[in-house]
Formats: C-alpha cells, structure tokens, sequence
C-alpha cells in the first residue's frame, strides 16, 4: 500500500486489481474502486490498496488517505513512451 501516484492505470493497476477482485478482494485509489475509474490518458498514474474486503474496508474507515502533494514529482504523470 503506498498513498502516493506510482502505478500506472491501464498497465499495472487495472491488471491488479482484476485479479484481486476475482479473489473476493477489493482494490481502491484511496476514494474508489479501481475497475470504476474511466483513464484520461494514456499514462495515467494512481495510488493502489489491494486487500481483503474486511481491510479494505478498514483503510476506507480513516478517510481519504491519498496523499495531497506528491514528494518525488519524478513520479508524476509522464507521457514518455
């Protein structure tokens, strides 16, 4: 579980979070669910909790836990291909 942008949505947190949900799981950004997030581009990147259901729920119970500022902007959204 890490609050800050890394994954990238259509290649990495998609895939994931597909099979964790398969596995009676759930899989959030922190605010909702990942296999309901529409990508805006390409290279999109997002904060990723994968868990069982009872500790997904529990890490929704402490509110939005995304972090706000990104420290390491070498992370942000880059459309290098």
């Amino acid at each position: 579980m890490n609050p800050r942008s890394q994954l990238q949505l259509v290649h990495e947190a998609n895939s994931l979070s597909f099979l964790v949900e398969q596995g009676g799981g759930r899989a959030i950004d922190g605010r909702r669910r990942i296999l309901e997030i529409q990508p805006t581009h390409l290279h999109q990147r997002l904060s990723l909790f994968l868990g069982s259901r009872a500790d997904v729920s529990e890490l929704e119970a402490y509110g939005d836990v995304q972090q706000v500022i990104n420290i390491h902007p070498e992370y942000d959204d880059d459309d290098e291909l």
